[in-house]
């Protein structure tokens, strides 16, 4: 199953210990989560199946698969995002990104064709 959840993880540098923190809480996309549990519950139980969905082992559970994107967005402007829409650093003249991360949100299917159309 795939779904669009609420992108609102964090990813920072710890002011003291200058380490890399990430942070991403299951709470903005419950109603999502609950949908989809109750999808795979439907088709198992018209499939006389068990369904194979595990959500609740941690923030994500050991049996799900994300893609995983963000954290260098494309804005118009750095207030609002790393790059530009070509990929281009703000402020930082000759620097590019050209991967995931700058895909500002989730995308509710495989993103590797948009990964690849905007490299």
């Amino acid at each position: 199953m795939l779904g669009q959840d609420a992108a609102d993880g964090r990813m920072r540098l710890t002011p003291l210990l200058h380490r890399f923190d990430i942070q991403w809480s299951a709470r903005g996309s419950q109603r999502l989560l609950d949908a989809m549990k109750r999808a795979a519950d439907e088709l198992g139980s018209a499939a006389e199946a068990e369904p194979f969905f595990a959500l609740g082992a941690g923030p994500l559970g050991k049996d799900i698969t994300v893609h995983p994107l963000g954290g260098c967005p494309m804005a118009d402007d750095p207030c609002h995002g790393v790059v530009d829409e070509l990929g281009r650093v703000h402020g930082y003249p000759g620097l590019r990104v050209s991967d995931g991360s700058i895909v500002p949100t989730a995308l509710g299917v495989n993103p590797s064709q948009t990964i690849a159309a905007l490299s």
